[in-house]
């Protein structure tokens, strides 16, 4: 009898012991990059070690934002690309890894990418801007036939208003292609006119419009922001993909200088005192 409870036991440590390594092996290279780069990044980290890369200044940190959020950019780039860096969130919130580069197809366009690996979901989530140069403070695109020539004269097929301003809302109709859709999430601050061209855009393309809710509501600032909170808090919604470029307050003007001089494609900036 305590042969066979024996036996039971050390087959249980055993199943248990291939189910634990099991789920601890890495499902894909992501993984893998994250896994191997944890183990040692607030120490020897193996970044230190890769052929031309270069970690963030003042790494390591200890400050409650970067202590577990290791950054690089490489020195050295293959022929066409620049600015290709690599960064890590091993602390709170959405875990995972990002990585950014530009690669320059003609002297005209710029490519910038962006691809983000959440570890929890196994999803990688990728991004692509057009960027025309050479690049000009305060330049728009906002050429329909500029846009028509990167999309092969067909439009795009989502359109995102997020501004509010009369010139936008008439784009997103205009720059969509047919049977494609548009989205309204920015607030109006008076009576939507339309011209006769965007307005037959809806029927003659057949296009689908949606609204989405935006801001606040009564009572201010509304249930939304609360629960909102509430969802970050419990890393139900992912916002750390959002967050595009971090500056210290003392390079708080070369934040405002970046923003206006659209040198380079950004989402949420942060301007933190502990940086």
């Amino acid at each position: 009898m305590k042969k066979l409870l024996g036996r039971a036991a050390l087959m249980s440590f055993i199943i248990f012991t291939c189910f634990y390594f099991f789920i601890k092996q890495p499902k894909n290279i992501f993984d893998e990059i994250y896994q191997e780069t944890e183990k040692t990044y607030r120490t020897n980290n193996i970044l230190r070690n890769i052929d031309g890369f270069k970690i963030s200044p003042g790494w390591p940190n200890d400050g409650e934002y970067f202590a577990y959020t290791p950054s690089g950019k490489y020195q050295t780039h293959p022929e066409g690309y620049k600015d290709i860096s690599i960064g890590f969130n091993f602390g709170s919130g959405i875990k995972g890894m990002t990585i950014l580069f530009e690669r320059k197809t003609n002297s005209n366009i710029t490519l910038w990418y962006s691809a983000h690996y959440n570890m929890q979901k196994k999803v990688l989530k990728k991004e692509l801007a057009i960027i025309e140069e050479p690049r000009k403070p305060g330049q728009y695109l906002d050429d329909e036939e500029k846009v028509r020539e990167y999309t092969d004269e067909k439009g795009a097929d989502i359109s995102l208003e997020c501004a509010g301003s009369v010139i936008t809302q008439e784009q997103a109709l205009l720059l969509t292609k047919k049977h494609g859709k548009v989205g309204y999430l920015g607030i109006a601050y008076k009576d939507v006119t339309l011209k006769e061209k965007a307005f037959e855009s809806i029927f003659r393309k057949e296009l689908t419009l949606k609204g989405f809710w935006n801001s606040y509501s009564a009572p201010f600032p509304g249930r939304e922001w609360t629960n909102a909170i509430e969802l970050i808090s419990k890393n139900k919604i992912d916002v750390e993909s959002l967050i595009t470029h971090k500056f210290a307050l003392k390079d708080v003007d070369k934040a405002f200088e970046m923003i206006l001089g659209r040198t380079e494609p950004f989402g949420k900036v942060l301007i933190l005192p502990e940086l």
